[in-house]
């Protein structure tokens, strides 16, 4: 690099710190390039909340409450049922915990967590990287009457997806 061209760099290294520091610091316009997304929390969840019905899976959530919201589903007529909570954790990050019973309420297999990963826009992404099916639930709601229940694995091909509607 030329004499001439490390001295233009360095003006412009000068000159963008001094805007910055105009600007209202350094550290805050570092800040804006690469801001952290807020956590995700139940506000993200609201949409989840109430009586829902489709094909093969109906299912109930409740507002949160308490730091937690509960749900309860009932897979293709009653073969098996599911108690859900979605917990928040100190650092406030929501976990969902799924347990699985037959009919007559006998457990089948053991609880199963699913991080929250992403939520926002009347839609919520759940993961637990160490289960090959689900690996993913999504849950995505469309207008307030309308929602979609999709598990996935981890790529994408194998899924299983519920068309719900609110129940009255």
């Amino acid at each position: 690099m030329s004499r001439i061209a490390c001295c233009l760099a360095v003006a412009a290294v000068l000159a963008v710190g001094m805007f910055s520091s105009e600007m209202g610091g350094g550290s805050q316009a570092r800040a804006l390039d690469n801001p952290t997304p807020p956590r995700p929390g139940f506000e993200d969840l609201k949409f989840m909340a109430g009586g829902w019905r489709g094909r093969g899976l109906e299912e109930h959530w409740s507002d949160s409450e308490g730091g937690h919201m509960i749900g309860m589903s009932r897979i293709e007529g009653g073969k098996m049922l599911e108690f859900m909570t979605i917990e928040a954790d100190s650092e406030g990050a929501l976990t969902m915990r799924i347990q699985h019973f037959k009919f007559k309420l006998e457990r089948k297999g053991e609880v199963v967590a699913f991080n929250l990963i992403r939520a926002g826009n009347n839609e919520a992404v759940f993961e637990m990287p160490e289960n090959d099916f689900p690996r993913r639930i999504t849950y995505a709601a469309s207008g307030k009457d309308a929602m979609k229940v999709r598990l996935e694995d981890a790529t994408g091909r194998r899924k299983l997806e519920f068309e719900l509607s609110r129940l009255p």
